[in-house]
This record gives structure tokens, sequence and C-alpha cells, in this order.
């Protein structure tokens, strides 16, 4: 669960900007609330490299204007200086987009609408500021804030029954675009709570149940991380949480929205750098059952005849993750998003660890806690040191390194519950801070980690009662 995949800078798409107000092409930016003052990155920038930084750059510099800088752009080219302050009637940019000093700009492309016309015109009358921390010799493209900034900003300015509404309508569109022609039929399916709408679910009670548990491993994952996590810290959005029972589906899902998936046998993912942080995750009708209820058994009549019975057979194993467990692994995949340093082990272990607590059937994890005990001190090679260094610099493959991440995970955190939190944030700066963390928490090294590590799965951490 490391931070391996490639985001598109603008993967918001046509009708979420429609929905909050801003155009496809980034033609526009977000329409002037009466409380919002213009800011040069949001409302003037994004247009200008969007229509116009193509060929006014430094390499083309169309007419000796290059817009490369925020310098060069206010210094303008052959036909003067970009704009005469408060003045936006006698600025070259507005006459030339107007078309009222020929030839009308952007060349060879459709006008810009006259709302960003007028967004433009109002921030030159306003003063032309550059926004408050930059300097002139920013790049216009560093300047411009991307459409994901752009939407966050806009759904912040709503009021919560407007983004309410504004994430139900994303989520249904998008789910429409993997499921064509669904969107009628699966309004129905989603589910709204403080944090997230659940999609795709389409049993009212364990959809219900899913969201439940999201908030809850919201409210732990807040709790380890405090201030230190953007998303959890207070965001206008919601996590759109989708959840598709076909492989085919969950897989065009990721491609539609640029999602890697890592790890074919547990498919979840999660991101919270866009505007719209989002949550998928692939799971079976198997692992659409949340409950452990048995059912009831009858009294067995006798029967008439002395027959020779049949052993009852035993408790199938289950073959697919539940959909609490994946819910759960997707929001700690997004959340991680904030920390790229974090070894991958501790994305891993942490997920794996709240997972188990949110599934209904824990028995998938006590295997893995064993298997973490065959392929570690019990494999009998005498080389357990060495690998377990080698895990914690993240240098095993990822089939081996889930199981014992999930083992180190589960046993700090019921050993030093207290500290464990403070363990967790310290690590999301890398794996260098690994010893001084140690030192500093327990006033202990890696090589006694590594020595009550595997005490701990010697034991037996696949015994019952846990």
């Amino acid at each position: 669960m490391n931070r391996k995949r490639v985001i598109r800078s603008a993967i918001l798409i046509p009708a979420l900007l429609t929905i909050v107000g801003t155009s496809a092409r980034a033609q526009s930016s977000p329409d002037k609330s009466p409380d919002s003052p213009l800011i040069f990155g949001r409302d003037v920038a994004p247009v200008l490299v969007a229509n116009c930084l193509g060929c006014h750059n430094a390499e083309t510099k169309s007419s000796g204007f290059s817009m490369a800088s925020f310098a060069s752009l206010a210094a303008g080219g052959d036909s003067g200086a970009a704009w005469v302050v408060a003045d936006s009637q006698a600025s070259m940019i507005v006459r030339k987009i107007r078309g009222l000093d020929p030839p009308r700009m952007p060349r060879n492309r459709p006008p810009l609408g006259n709302d960003t016309i007028a967004r433009m015109a109002a921030w030159i009358d306003s003063g032309a500021k550059l926004d408050e921390g930059r300097s002139p010799g920013d790049s216009l493209e560093s300047i411009a804030w991307p459409e994901s900034r752009i939407v966050a900003d806009r759904l912040a300015r709503m009021e919560p029954s407007e983004r309410q509404e504004a994430a139900k309508a994303e989520a249904a569109r998008i789910f429409a675009g993997v499921r064509p022609g669904s969107s009628t039929a699966d309004a129905s399916m989603i589910r709204i709570s403080d944090r997230f709408v659940v999609i795709g679910i389409s049993d009212k009670d364990v959809a219900d149940s899913t969201s439940k548990t999201l908030e809850k491993a919201a409210d732990e994952l807040k709790a380890i991380f405090g201030g230190k996590s953007s998303v959890l810290a207070g965001s206008s959005s919601k996590f759109l949480t989708f959840v598709f029972e076909k492989p085919a589906e969950f897989a065009e899902f990721c491609r539609q929205n640029d999602f890697e998936i890592r790890t074919p046998a547990r498919s979840a993912v999660g991101r919270s750098a866009s505007a719209w942080p989002m949550l998928a995750l692939q799971v079976g009708r198997e692992g659409l059952v949340v409950s452990q209820e048995k059912p009831s058994r009858t009294p067995e009549r006798k029967p008439a005849r002395s027959t020779r019975r049949k052993p009852a057979p035993e408790s199938p194993v289950r073959k697919q993750p539940n959909v609490h467990a994946l819910a759960v692994e997707a929001l700690i995949d997004a959340t991680f998003d904030d920390f790229p340093k974090a070894p991958a082990w501790l994305e891993s272990g942490l997920a794996f660890s709240m997972a188990r607590t949110a599934d209904p059937d824990p028995s998938e994890f006590d295997r893995m806690l064993a298997e973490a005990l065959a392929i570690g001190p019990a494999r009998g090679t005498g080389d357990w040191p060495r690998r377990a260094e080698d895990f914690l610099k993240d240098r095993l493959p990822p089939a081996i390194s889930r199981p014992l991440a999930f083992s180190l995970i589960d046993w700090l955190k019921r050993t030093w519950p207290a500290e464990f939190p403070e363990f967790v944030r310290s690590l999301t700066a890398g794996e260098p801070e690994l010893d001084k963390t140690l030192g500093r928490l327990w006033k202990t090294d890696r090589a006694a980690l590594i020595a009550g590590w595997t005490q701990y799965l010697m034991r037996g951490p696949a015994r019952k009662g846990r």
C-alpha cells in the first residue's frame, strides 16, 4: 500500500465542474461570491494557462509576449503592458480577449466566455494584485490553482445542503460512468453519513453498517493523526465510496479515475488528494454478508431405526474479504496520501490491523498472523534477523511483507496502546525516524524491537481468545 500510483493533476470531470459552477475546459474558474475576493491564482491564472500559455511561453513568445511568469505577463509584449492597474477598459489583455483590438485572442480558439472576461477585468480593476506569498518571478503554472483546489474552494463556500446534493450527484454520475444507464436505479443505493457517501450496495442494512464502520474508522484515524491528515482534520468534501461486485467494473473504475490496482487479491483503493476524496472496493456476494449470527437450530428427531450419522460438515473458509474490512483498508490508503515518506509496512500493517477490528469474521487475519510466523522466525533458515531488517526498510516483496506488517503493528498496538499513535505519527516522516522514535518512546533500538516482535510471534499469535 505504498504511494506508487501516478495521479493526473486534473482528474475532475465536466459534470463535477458543472455542479460546482466551473468550466470543464478551464475556461473559467469559480464565480466570485460576495464574500470571496478575487484571487489571481484561482480566478485568472488557470484561464491563461489553459488558453494562452501555449503560444505565449518563454520559448515561443508570440508577439514578444511571454506569460511564463507573473512578471513577464505584466510586462506584456509588442503591444505594450498587459494591463493598466485599476483600468481594465484601457488594458491590452482585456481589449484583446474582447476583440476590441484585433486579432481577438486566443487566436484560432473559441472566444472566452463573458463571465470569464468580466472576472479578469474585475481583478485588474481591483488592483491586479498577485496572491500573498507569491513572487512575480514565479511561473504562471505554479501560481495557477489546479482544478481540484478550485472545486474544493467552491465546495467550502457552499451551504451544507448544497454540498450534500453535489456529493450525491457526483457519486451517481461516476457510478453510471462505470455501469452505463444505472444512474436512476442506483440513486436509491446511495447512503450518506457525516463524512461518507456510499454507493453500490443494494442491501440497505449492509450499506448503513458500512457507513458506520467507515465513520468509526475515521474517528480512530483522526485520533492517531490529528491535524497531520488534511482530509481527516476537516474537509468540505465527503468521501465518495464506490462498491462493486464485478471485478471488471472495479477495474474500469480504476482506469477511469487513475487508480493503480496494486494487490489484486485485496481490491481496495483510496485517494484523498483531490476535491472529492474517493474510496473504491470490489467485493463478492460472500463479502457483503456482515453478520455472524448463526441460524437457530430445531431439535433433532431421533431416527426410528439406528443409522450411522454422517459427520457435520466443517464451516467453509471464507474466500472473499469482507466489505467492512475492505472499506477500512481503502480509507487508510486514502489517508496515507498525506504521508508519501511513510514506510509501506506502516500503512499496510495499520490497514490490516484496523480492518481486522471491522471484520465480523477475523479468521482471515488470524491466518495472516500464522503466516507471519511461518515466513518469519519459524522459517528455520537462521536469517530471520536480516530479513526482519530488510522488512523494516521495505526491501521484501509485498506478498511477504504484508503478513509481517500486520503482525508487527498488531503487536505494537496491543502492547503499547497509549504510545502507539505517537509511534505512527513519527514514522510517517519515513523509516529513518524509527530509531529515534524507539529511543524516545521506549528507550530501545530496532534490534530489541525485532527480538520482542519475534517472541510475540513464537508465542502463537493465532491463538484463540485474541
